[in-house]
């Protein structure tokens, strides 16, 4: 199974057959319409098999799959204070949370993490745009709630940081940027992320910046499971 998310930088109706040629089985978008308001009828049967949240109706979290054999099931975690994080079961086999950690980004994400501890077993799988690196672990530190503080309590329950895990790369010295602010080439940042036990991920890849810096400020991360 493949599974990819990309913040789409908003007005995702008119960039999801792009998104498509991917062919993934799930999609997590971050700054996606809901499909429920939206007028685009192709772009509403294209998602319709999927959960969106969202404070305004052009600007949310969608997890979707475009094949309508995948079972996705929204589970009742009692984490619904953090808006942008949907917990969803597939296939009655794993779970996997669709991330955005919007402002104050790791903050929201720690307090997520922690909200959510007894549900996080082996099989969850947390991907998305946490907005969070440790090179920002300074402006952080005296909230307790940093990047590196929340890798490692993942890290104790045995869920990993998986780009990190396959590439061997120490957090905060990553070579492979997944975010361009402005979209400009001299202010690139890893901020997109995928945690879960390494044993349920194959392989990780981030795509190529000149794909996609035309439709947005982040690149989609891609993972394929065992």
């Amino acid at each position: 199974m493949k599974i990819v998310s990309w913040n789409a930088n908003c007005k995702f109706r008119e960039k999801y057959k792009e998104i498509s040629k991917l062919n993934a089985d799930i999609y997590v978008i971050q700054e996606s319409e809901n499909p429920e308001t939206c007028k685009d009828k192709a772009y509403r049967d294209f998602v319709s098999n999927g959960f969106w949240t969202g404070g305004i109706p052009f600007k949310g979290l969608l997890v979707f799959s475009p094949n309508p054999d995948i079972k996705l099931e929204l589970l009742n975690w009692k984490t619904q204070d953090y808006r942008y994080f949907l917990p969803i079961r597939v296939n009655d086999s794993f779970t996997l949370v669709g991330a955005w950690a919007c402002d104050p980004y790791i903050q929201e994400f720690c307090d997520f993490i922690r909200a959510a501890k007894a549900y996080l077993t082996k099989d969850v799988i947390i991907i998305g745009d946490l907005n969070s690196n440790a090179i920002f672990d300074m402006d952080n530190q005296r909230t307790g709630k940093t990047h590196s503080i929340i890798v490692d309590e993942l890290r104790q329950i045995g869920i990993e940081d998986i780009y990190h895990h396959l590439n061997g790369e120490e957090q905060g010295k990553e070579r492979v940027p997944t975010f361009y602010m402005y979209r400009h080439l001299d202010k690139p940042f890893h901020i997109d992320h995928c945690f879960s036990n390494p044993k349920n991920i194959q392989k990780m890849t981030i795509h190529a910046r000149w794909q996609w810096l035309a439709l947005s400020d982040h690149l989609p991360i891609e993972i394929y499971l065992r």
